[in-house]
């Protein structure tokens, strides 16, 4: 008489597939997690150039990209342990640009751990829920209309500390960041100013401390990087044109 164990054996074997259909399985599997890739590079894309613009998006180029060593060890933080980032530079120091491809990188990261069991996000709606971007000149379109701002699980707010913002405006940002911060989001912040200028400003400190409390503070390069090389071998370059 058969025993169980031969059974569970024999019922096992029937179940394995052979291998030749393992093979066409898992070239099947890396086809679709290849259609997928596609997918939402798509839609990444289209949501960039939504959010960003489509100069920026264009223009972006991810190897001139502030992006030092130390910025990417800025990313395994935010990533691993939800540490934020306030990152001040002069006019033209690609702070934008800084934040697109951190959207970029966070992103395709979580999507690459949301598929690791082959379970595929839709795309747009998983990078809505993923990260939100809002610069300083769009927020102030956005509480002007009276409605309200985005949360995502990282939410990034490029150019703050510009002058002459309305006050309702800095008062619906600072309520912003606490329900951010209360919801135990992350939050990574670019300013024209550091945290000494900013702090001068009064209208100010209530964002700043917010920004203390889920941030840490760097200061970029102070490089214009809009300026060619032919512009910075000649500073008269327009002039002589």
């Amino acid at each position: 008489m058969e025993t169980f164990a031969q059974r569970l054996a024999s019922t096992m074997e029937r179940l394995t597939p052979s291998p030749k259909k393992q093979a066409e399985l898992q070239t099947k599997a890396a086809r679709e997690l290849e259609e997928q890739k596609l997918r939402f590079q798509e839609a990444i894309t289209c949501h960039l150039r939504s959010v960003f613009g489509r100069q920026y998006v264009r223009k972006h180029k991810p190897q001139q990209t502030v992006i030092q060593e130390s910025i990417t060890r800025h990313l395994e933080l935010l990533y691993h342990q939800g540490i934020g980032a306030f990152y001040s530079t002069g006019k033209g120091g690609g702070k934008t640009h800084l934040l697109l491809e951190i959207f970029v990188r966070i992103c395709t990261r979580e999507w690459e751990s949301a598929v690791a069991s082959f379970s595929y996000p839709n795309g747009p709606q998983f990078i809505e829920k993923t990260c939100q971007y809002h610069s300083l000149d769009k927020i102030v379109e956005v509480f002007r209309s009276k409605e309200k701002l985005r949360i995502g699980r990282y939410n990034l707010i490029d150019n703050i500390g510009a002058p002459d913002v309305p006050s309702y405006v800095l008062v619906g940002l600072e309520n912003h960041l606490e329900e951010i911060n209360r919801q135990g989001k992350a939050l990574v912040v670019s300013s024209l100013l550091d945290r000494h200028e900013l702090d001068k400003i009064s209208v100010y400190r209530g964002i700043l401390s917010h920004c203390y409390e889920q941030c840490r503070f760097y200061k970029l390069e102070e490089q214009d990087l809009r300026l060619s090389a032919e512009v910075l071998g000649d500073p008269d370059w327009r002039v002589n044109r």
